[in-house]
């Protein structure tokens, strides 16, 4: 059987002369309480990466079931 879980680490190496924004490595989850504008639909898709988008969405409360369903609700 194969687990389903992944480890990530949190620490975060400069390398000089790479221009890598530090918002990269933040959770996707957290970046609308560090960065208030990247919440703007408008802004997801241009700043954050595939895996933040996906955090950030699992979160959001369900305008159906007014839950964290992640649109897995049949409602």
């Amino acid at each position: 059987m194969e687990p389903n879980l992944t480890v990530t680490s949190n620490l975060m190496i400069v390398v000089e002369g790479q221009d890598d924004r530090e918002y990269r490595y933040v959770p996707g989850d957290y970046i609308g309480q560090i960065y208030p504008n990247f919440i703007d639909s408008r802004n997801i898709d241009k700043y954050l990466t595939k895996k933040q988008i996906i955090e950030f969405r699992q979160y959001l409360i369900c305008h159906k079931c007014h839950k964290p369903c992640a649109g897995t609700c049949d409602l």
